[in-house]
């Protein structure tokens, strides 16, 4: 059976295209724990729908980003200006309080998403929100993807590519290769100390659910063996997000530059603007390596923060004239 074309335009919901893959009915339905606790406040002002909050119900708590890296508000502009964010955010702590919701949890997007995640910061920061984790994200702009990679890594690629070693692409339906390629991911994480938090069941089902939305990407040497992997995932209009991706580790020449090549070329023949490469630090300690080898891509910098507000007082803050104008 020949793969449905991951194509410009793709969106994990279709019926709802501004909303991102963590917070779709279809990626809650994915954790028994998560799905009955989804809420989903779609907002609208002045009759036109501004965006929607997803989370999970967790006792008087609503969690966005339950079991993901991310959720929370979807905007349907994502240049939305500040004033409409402010609507927003008021709109949400009424309709928050309605449900007897006493504080939010928010596992914020990075601001690469658009203007109006910075404005829903700047909101919610000043209505007494606190940061309870600050993490380092990068990510890469790939609409020019032969500027992508840094000297040094582009030449790495070179010299991957030189050893015979070329990278596939495998097919939705190549169970196989799909695991092969999952116990690569496996072995690199447990062999750096970091947990493989989701089963190889779990990713293909998220492939299943998704198709042709999450891809897996080896590098594989002359007699094909494979030396590393990628698990990439498309989350929302022309964004890309690196899930997990390494090698195995015992080669003379490191296979990665030539991985993250092909996923940012590949992307981009997709439609994507954005590959996300994820988060490099664990509960605020940088994982310094981890942090090269991203900037070596090419890759900046930003911060991804992990907020909550407590919403009787936010709604009680005297910040709301100043915010108004």
């Amino acid at each position: 059976m020949r793969d449905p074309l991951l194509e410009r335009g793709a969106v994990p919901d279709r019926a709802s295209p501004h909303l991102s893959l963590w917070n779709t009915a279809g990626y809650y339905g994915l954790n028994p724990e998560a799905a009955p606790r989804r809420v989903a406040v779609d907002i609208e002002i002045e009759e036109r729908l501004v965006g929607t909050f997803t989370a999970a119900r967790v006792g008087d708590s609503w969690v966005a980003g339950f079991g993901a890296p991310m959720g929370g508000a979807d905007f349907v502009r994502p240049d939305e200006p500040p004033a409409a964010v402010i609507g927003f955010v008021r709109e949400l702590l009424d309709r928050a309080t309605q449900q007897g919701v006493r504080r939010i949890e928010l596992r914020s997007k990075p601001p690469h998403h658009g203007a109006a995640e910075s404005h829903l910061q700047f909101v919610l920061l000043n209505l007494g929100a606190v940061i309870d984790l600050a993490n380092l994200s990068f990510f890469v702009d790939v609409r020019d993807p032969g500027v992508c990679l840094q000297s040094r890594a582009a030449k790495a690629a070179r010299r991957a590519a030189e050893q015979g070693w070329w990278v596939d692409e495998l097919s939705l339906d190549d169970d196989q290769g799909w695991e092969h390629a999952y116990r690569v991911l496996e072995h690199n994480r447990l062999s750096k100390g970091r947990p493989m938090r989701l089963s190889l069941q779990y990713v293909r089902d998220v492939r299943d659910r998704f198709r042709p939305l999450v891809r897996m990407y080896v590098v594989r040497e002359v007699g094909g063996t494979d030396l590393a992997a990628a698990l990439v995932y498309r989350t929302a209009a022309a964004h890309d997000v690196v899930q997990y991706w390494g090698d195995v580790g015992g080669t003379s020449v490191s296979p990665m530059p030539l991985l993250a090549r092909t996923v940012f070329e590949r992307s981009h023949q997709s439609g994507a603007s954005i590959v996300d490469l994820g988060i490099s630090t664990d509960d605020a300690r940088p994982n310094h390596g981890l942090v090269q080898f991203k900037r070596s891509l090419g890759a900046s910098t930003e911060l991804r923060l992990e907020l909550s507000i407590d919403v009787e007082a936010a709604l009680a803050s005297s910040r709301w004239e100043r915010l108004s104008g």
